[in-house]
This record gives structure tokens, C-alpha cells and sequence, in this order.
């Protein structure tokens, strides 16, 4: 063992009993290169948490100590998070009590929030993200129509660079979404619609032929990808012609 690091305690509202933590979580996540630590709490939707609380925290690798201490907006209850290939930026995406939704941008050498993106409620919401350079990042958006929006941004401007408006393989019944490293390729598991690899920059998809339970992950290059079906994991190897 390296070190040893404890998480704290979260203090919530008292009005709920024990079970309701069943839906909490606590993350841990190595940044990219010789970076840090990241570790995570998300409480469950039905536990308040009390003003002052730390969600996100920066850890030093090598010894474990606290580097920065990173609060979100207000209100802002994280749901997820992804780092800059260089590992010195980190995107956390969050939802406000009124179903809006903002993805802030941090500067990890520092501590410091370098921008905010927010997502007013309305008919699309925001479902994945992800670094497809140092400086920019891919988000998708969708509707229950099965509307998509896959936009590319500029994290320290926050300017929108592109726009994507329709992605074939898309259903308003997708349950498992994942893009690949560097957001080329985009994995999608409908319950009705099938499930596909679609390629983001050729607009087309391909059909894998299994159903999957739980379990989606790209390897680093978005060469290979992992599934995990009802009997066994299967790998899919990326070919090109």
C-alpha cells in the first residue's frame, strides 16, 4: 500500500432512513499522464447535502494529499466527469433542482473553474461528453423523439465549433451510451432500436448483433471495444479497409 485516504463523511437531512444511501456512490479516477487523483461523492436524488460539503477533490498521486478542493455552482449536483488527454483539464457535468443542466470546466494545476457551459431546460437534455483534444470537447444532447445534438466545443472560449443534427442508430429507448476516446466513434444499446457503432464523422452505423446488459468500454486508442452481454463479455476489434 501506498497510502491510505479517507473520503470523509457526508452529512445529509436526518428525514430519511438508512436505505436511501443504497443510491449514493463514491468515484475514484486516475487522470491521464502523471496527474492526480480524482475522487468523487454523489449522493442519491432523494438526500439534501449540507451547504459547505466538498464534492470533488484533487489528490496529490504519489502520497495522496489534497491538492485543490473543487465546488461546483450552487445547486449543481454532479453526475459524472471526464479529463483532457493531457490530464490538466476536467469536465464535470451536473443538473440544478429544476432539471437545467451546466458542464464546468476546470483548470487541474490550479483549482480554478476556467468556464461553464449551461444547458437551460427544455426539450433536449444533455446525455454524454467527452475531450476530443486538449481544448475541445464533444457533447450529445437528445430528445424523446430521438432528436439528436452533437456539438463540439471550445472549452476556454465556449464557443460552440460544430454542430451534428442527426446520427443514424439513435432511439429514444437508448439505455447504454459511451464514446469512444477521442469521440470518433459513439456505442449505443436500444432496448427497441438495436445496438450500433456509429462512426461521428462519417455519419453512419453498424449493427453488432448482442445484447447488452451492463457493460461498454473503449480501450484507450478506441481500437477494441469491451461488451458485456447476458452470457459472456465480448471484444470487437476495429477494422479498417
Amino acid at each position: 500500500r501506498v497510502w491510505r485516504e479517507s473520503l470523509g463523511t457526508i452529512k445529509t437531512s436526518a428525514d430519511r432512513d438508512e436505505d436511501s444511501f443504497l443510491g449514493s456512490a463514491a468515484t475514484i479516477a486516475f487522470s491521464p499522464g502523471d496527474g492526480g487523483i480524482l475522487t468523487q461523492v454523489n449522493l442519491d436524488a432523494d438526500r439534501t447535502q449540507e451547504a459547505g460539503v466538498i464534492q470533488l477533490r484533487y489528490h496529490e498521486r504519489a502520497t495522496g494529499d489534497l491538492l485543490h478542493s473543487l465546488t461546483p455552482a450552487s445547486g449543481l449536483k454532479l453526475d459524472g466527469f471526464e479529463f483532457s488527454p493531457d490530464g490538466k483539464l476536467l469536465a464535470s457535468t451536473g443538473y440544478f433542482g429544476d432539471d437545467s443542466q451546466a458542464i464546468e470546466v476546470w483548470q487541474l494545476d490550479t483549482g480554478d473553474l476556467l468556464n461553464t457551459f449551461e444547458f437551460e431546460r427544455g426539450e433536449f437534455w444533455l446525455s454524454e461528453m467527452t475531450f476530443t483534444s486538449n481544448e475541445t470537447l464533444k457533447t450529445l444532447s437528445r430528445n424523446p423523439i430521438a432528436n439528436v445534438y452533437l456539438d463540439t466545443w471550445n472549452v476556454r472560449s465556449g464557443e460552440r465549433i460544430d454542430r451534428i443534427s442527426t446520427l443514424p442508430g439513435v432511439d429514444r429507448q437508448d439505455r447504454i451510451g459511451v464514446f469512444s476516446p477521442g469521440g470518433r466513434y459513439y456505442f449505443i444499446r436500444s432496448d427497441v432500436g438495436g445496438t450500433y457503432i456509429i462512426d461521428t464523422q462519417t455519419s453512419t452505423a453498424t449493427n453488432l448483433d448482442i445484447y447488452v446488459s451492463q457493460i461498454a468500454e473503449f480501450n484507450a486508442t478506441g481500437d477494441y471495444l469491451a461488451l458485456e452481454s447476458n452470457e459472456d463479455l465480448q471484444i470487437f476489434k476495429r477494422v479498417t479497409p
